[in-house]
Order: C-alpha cells, then sequence, then structure tokens
C-alpha cells in the first residue's frame, strides 16, 4: 500500500535507498537528504551537500554505509549514517554521477554511472575504474545489480540497457 507522505517531507525526490522495511534514505531537490526509521511516517533532515544527489546506494552489510551520487561532485561516502560524509572520487575521472549500485553479496563492489560511462570499485569507494568496453552510450541513468546473480550488472542508458557478466569489465546491449 502506498501512502502519501506530506507532512515533514519536500516535494521533489531524486533517489530513495532502502535499508528495511522501516529504514529508508532519500535525496530530493536542494541537495537535502532525508532519512525515516519509521516506514516514511516521519523523515528527518540531515546535513546538507551542496550538491544536488540524484543517486543513493547503501551497503546491505554496514547499513550505515551510504552513498550518495551528484553530478558534478562525484561520490559521497558516509559510515556513520550521514552524520558525516567524505568525497569518494580516487580514479573518478567523470564526477557527473546519475546512478550507483552496490553488489548485495560483496558490499565492496560498487559501480558509478556518469555522464561519461560506468565505473567500479572494488575497495568501497576508495578508488575507481572505469569499465567503458562494449558500451556505445555513455550516459548512464540508472545501475542494478542482479540479487540472485550478483556478478550481473545492468546498465539503462540513453541508447537502452547494457548487461556486464562475471568479470565486470565487458559490457553488451
Amino acid at each position: 500500500t502506498w501512502v502519501e507522505q506530506t507532512s515533514n517531507t519536500i516535494e521533489q525526490l531524486n533517489a530513495v535507498a532502502v535499508a528495511s522495511e522501516q529504514e529508508a534514505w532519500a535525496a530530493g531537490n536542494g541537495a537535502t537528504i532525508l532519512h525515516t526509521t519509521d516506514g516514511g511516517i516521519t523523515w528527518r533532515h540531515l546535513e546538507r551537500t551542496n550538491a544536488q544527489i540524484f543517486a543513493l546506494a547503501i551497503n546491505p552489510q554496514t547499513l550505515q554505509t551510504l552513498y550518495a551520487g551528484a553530478p558534478g561532485r562525484g561520490v559521497f561516502k558516509t559510515t556513520d549514517g550521514w552524520h558525516s560524509f567524505t568525497m569518494a572520487n580516487t580514479g573518478l575521472t567523470n564526477r557527473i554521477v546519475f546512478a550507483l549500485a552496490v553488489d548485495p553479496t560483496n558490499p565492496q563492489t560498487l559501480y558509478a554511472g556518469t555522464n561519461g560511462g560506468i565505473f567500479k570499485s572494488t575497495n568501497s569507494g576508495a578508488t575507481w575504474r572505469e569499465t567503458l568496453t562494449g558500451l556505445t552510450h555513455f550516459s548512464i541513468l540508472s545501475l542494478a545489480v542482479d540479487p540472485a546473480s550478483p556478478q550481473i550488472v545492468y546498465a539503462g542508458t540513453l541508447g537502452g540497457v547494457f548487461k556486464c557478466g562475471a568479470q565486470g569489465t565487458t559490457w553488451t546491449q
């Protein structure tokens, strides 16, 4: 059942990340990060990033670790539930981030979809490397890791859907 929550929220949401039935994060216009621990009945506004957030991803094994992607700013990372955050951009040569995805079985592996392709980190965002082989469209608007087969990643682009297999380096349309 969907319930519209109008009090204590913002009008435009750019991204949502769900930790559990009760806990979720949301990012909205004006660089606002919101957090709920009661299933969306109330939302708490957290520290502003001074950047509009378009992507959120949670480490499923450590729910206080959250990644946020911002066009022009790259990736923000928090390990304390957004009380503080750091930039996680080493090797991320395109910082126009529209999508993020975390491998649910190996959460040290994450993907960032940018305006210039896909980047992969195998160390919780400490460093990134490009994974462009096979991509014919480089504006990545969405990413998803297959929960049944986490070695498979899907990317939504302006030119269709691409799939990456077990090695995480070659994409096919």
